[in-house]
């Protein structure tokens, strides 16, 4: 079975190559697809420090694989060289040689080679390490940001790059469109202020760091240059996010990475509270014209009238199914109806609607443990918006 062979590892981002029965030439039939599974993961390339288990010959390699092409040059078995090129547009995706210690020298990566960063970059390498100064790509191919890299910092250009570890010193970022220097910051020993901008020149985020972290609130734009969301951090740590910032805003807040509270609200007024606990147990309230109209904690829900605020109803639930109490009330809060749920297709009175002052009660047989839902969608009614 034909299986593509070209695929980047998280960790170390190796390529998987299907090695067919020791066969070698110089158009790269090492990197064609194995007939055979149990060859799969056995052999590599990892294009990251030029090392692989694939004994090539001397020589200099081309081949297409997909939408790209390969070419790589091989001394006394080891990789000197790998470069890599889009057939459709020729555009480079990678490129790089190496030393005995890994890469050396210029290595470029377009964001679309890597994992999980969003321009393409340059860096310089010395004896495997990245050194200097550290160029960043706008989509246009014009300067987005340099840098310079802390030295002797193992940087893995495949990983998830944390910006804000790897640099020291001054940054500068230039314009999208007419390639001026439009910014000149400054991270020394992790401390300074950050801005970001997005692939296409629109400026994402600003935040303060210090000793490495972020502190303080960090500013997230959309593309109107607006503020989409502001985040709160303390040493690093995430505290609370408010998105859509104004009277239709959501906040969360956080404890230990772990979501404590979420409130969302609709010109100005609260619809929606959701509240967990230490012990996981969980409170949601919902909101209709700044009254609560339904409470949702574990295992139990209960329900308001809108014109009075009093008690609706009582239900019980385990494991997602009604079962025992159950209980409604009229628009003054008194006891109208009660029954003890046992069984998953018992029948119960529900609320059809109210008529004069006088709640009106229908009779319906529950469905697996659940309302029916037609019932269901009339209660949804109750608190959309």
């Amino acid at each position: 079975m034909k299986k593509n062979v070209l695929m980047l590892l998280l960790l170390f981002s190796c390529f998987l190559i299907g090695k067919q029965e020791e066969k070698y030439d110089t158009n790269c039939s090492i990197f064609l697809e194995g007939e055979e599974e149990e060859n799969e993961g056995k052999y590599y390339l990892d294009a990251f420090t030029g090392r692989t288990n694939i004994k090539f010959e001397d020589g200099k390699y081309n081949c297409e694989m997909g939408n790209s092409k390969v070419e790589m040059e091989v001394r006394k078995g080891k990789i000197m060289s790998y470069k890599e090129t889009s057939i459709s547009d020729g555009e480079l995706l990678f490129s790089a040689n190496y030393g005995i210690y890994g890469p050396e020298g210029i290595v470029y990566i377009n964001k679309g080679f890597g994992w999980g960063y969003a321009h393409s970059m340059k860096l310089t390498y010395e004896k495997g390490k990245a050194v200097g100064e550290f160029i960043e790509y706008y989509s246009n191919g014009s300067i987005y940001r340099k840098s310079k890299l802390r030295r002797g910092f193992f940087y893995n250009y495949f990983g998830v790059l944390d910006y804000t570890n790897y640099i020291d010193g001054d940054y500068e970022i230039y314009d999208y469109n007419t390639g001026k220097l439009i910014y000149t910051g400054n991270i020394t020993k992790g401390t300074g202020k950050m801005f970001e901008y997005t692939d296409y020149g629109v400026l994402y985020s600003e935040y303060e760091l210090k000793k490495g972290k972020v502190d303080g609130k960090k500013y997230i734009y959309n593309d109107k240059k607006e503020i989409e969301s502001e985040e709160e951090y303390v040493k690093g740590e995430i505290v609370k996010v408010v998105d859509n910032p104004g009277e239709n805003r959501s906040e969360t807040i956080y404890k230990n990475r772990d979501i404590i509270k979420r409130t969302v609200y609709k010109e100005n007024k609260l619809i929606f509270l959701h509240v967990i606990g230490d012990d996981g147990k969980y409170v949601v309230d919902r909101y209709k014209d700044g009254i609560l109209i339904e409470r949702e904690e574990t295992n139990k829900v209960q329900t308001f009238y809108e014109v009075t605020g009093n008690l609706r109803s009582v239900r019980n639930y385990i494991k997602g199914e009604m079962k025992g109490e159950y209980k409604i009330f009229d628009l003054n809060g008194k006891l109208i109806y009660e029954t003890n749920i046992t069984k998953k297709d018992q029948e119960i009175k529900y609320i059809s609607g109210v008529n004069n002052g006088e709640v009106l009660l229908k009779t319906i047989n529950l469905e697996k443990g659940k309302l029916p839902k037609l019932v269901q969608s009339e209660e949804n009614k109750r608190y959309s918006e």
